[in-house]
């Protein structure tokens, strides 16, 4: 265990234990953060918001890296390091693992994969079909690593990865509950402000090319059933249409009474489950997804021409007035109610701070939600969901004996 988490796990015991208090839950009708931010001299920045509903705290520590910061051949670094964080002991300095360790983990890390991803058909799919989808940007491989590059994975390449991007000024501490600033803010400096801080890293400058053309691929696993999915290329929060594409996912697929559940399962039934995906929260653009599972004796072109039917059916006429609001609603619920617990509310500003959006966004999220109309909804899925920037991919199921048997080692 290094220095700096030394001195985490003693600083979140001494918050946890020091600065909770035993005030009864404040009443309120409607969430609204308030955060206070500050930042120490050797770079690290504070988040800190008071809510003393309930005598809990959570504290959050956010670094400014991930899978998009690891490199051809070395991918799931950042995973691994995760893994690495928590087999430290007081026995080791700075930066001192034992290699014996980092081989057992990573033998850890090879099984949660196996499990996670190798014997999981529609997971497996998902993966190929990123691979598919961004062939130049982070995105194209999994966090959690190929088993090639895990293999050629060493404790070297962990040391280095760790000295270039977890540092203080690289990171934001996240504080969120029943603590007051003036009582928390001398603790934080103490336990954290000798830290010294570290090379400024660079920010990936990868753009992923523009797509010219639908991209297909076809996985063959044993499976019980076929399975689609399929993505858009769309921007991130840096551009004001992901308020309209927000709730464009949900009029398609939030809950049973969504037009893509309606149309695929109950009027066609042609699939068992069905639905969409966006997440505008990611540090570069990324994809609208769609998925189905196909219902037994359904064909699998039936199923994902029903889909295209339904994003067509919304370019060609807005939502009604009724869905919009119903969509509007659904999403300011479920982000306030997101805000409503201490530890989900830490996790979306440090999400918010660590991507580049900011925790202001946050913030400012549900009132720029407001302003969404149904042309808007229209116009975004006319400019986005097209073809030429659409990536498919299909899981066809064959008979177990049919199935290649892998190679030792779980080599691609």
């Amino acid at each position: 265990m290094t220095a700096f988490q030394r001195t985490l796990c003693l600083a979140l015991v001494v918050a946890v234990i020091g600065i909770l208090s035993l005030a009864e839950p404040a009443a309120s009708d409607r969430l609204k953060v308030k955060v206070q931010e500050f930042t120490l001299a050797n770079g690290l920045k504070i988040l800190l918001v008071e809510e003393p509903k309930a005598p809990v705290v959570t504290v959050q520590i956010w670094y400014k890296v991930g899978s998009r910061n690891e490199v051809m051949g070395r991918a799931g670094l950042s995973h691994m390091l995760e893994h690495m964080m928590f087999k430290g002991t007081p026995k080791f300095g700075k930066g001192e693992f034992d290699d014996k360790e980092f081989q057992l983990e990573r033998e850890v890390v090879k099984e949660e994969r196996r499990l996670r991803v190798e014997d999981v058909p529609p997971s497996y799919l998902v993966e190929q079909m990123y691979a598919q989808a961004f062939m130049v940007h982070p995105y194209h491989w999994p966090i959690i690593g190929w088993f090639n590059d895990l293999n050629a994975m060493n404790r070297e390449d962990l040391k280095a990865y760790y000295e270039k991007y977890y540092a203080p000024n690289n990171a934001t501490l996240v504080i969120v509950g029943d603590v007051k600033a003036e009582t928390a803010l001398p603790m934080i400096k103490q336990y954290f402000e000798g830290i010294p801080k570290g090379s400024p890293p660079r920010t990936p400058a990868i753009v992923e090319p523009e797509q010219k053309g639908e991209r297909r691929i076809i996985v063959k696993r044993e499976a019980q059933l076929p399975f689609i999915y399929f993505g858009y290329k769309v921007p991130n929060f840096k551009s004001p249409d992901v308020y309209a594409l927000a709730v464009l996912e949900n009029i398609l697929s939030a809950g049973k009474s969504s037009r893509l559940y309606e149309a695929l399962v109950y009027r066609k039934k042609l699939a068992l489950q069905v639905g969409a995906g966006y997440n505008e929260l990611a540090a570069d653009p990324e994809l609208f997804t769609f998925y189905a599972l196909v219902q037994p004796k359904a064909k699998v072109e039936d199923v994902e021409k029903a889909v295209l039917v339904e994003i067509e059916r919304l370019k060609k006429e807005p939502p009604s007035d009724h869905e919009l609001q119903k969509a509007k609603n659904h999403v300011e619920a479920r982000t306030l109610f997101e805000q409503d617990s201490v530890f989900r509310q830490a996790m979306l500003l440090g999400t918010a701070e660590t991507v580049g959006a900011g925790w202001q966004y946050i913030v400012d999220y549900v009132d720029k939600l407001h302003s969404v109309t149904k042309e808007d909804v229209q116009r975004v899925a006319g400019k986005y969901l097209n073809a030429d920037t659409r990536t498919v991919g299909i899981l066809i199921p064959v008979p177990a004996s049919a199935r290649a048997r892998p190679v030792a080692g779980g080599a691609q």
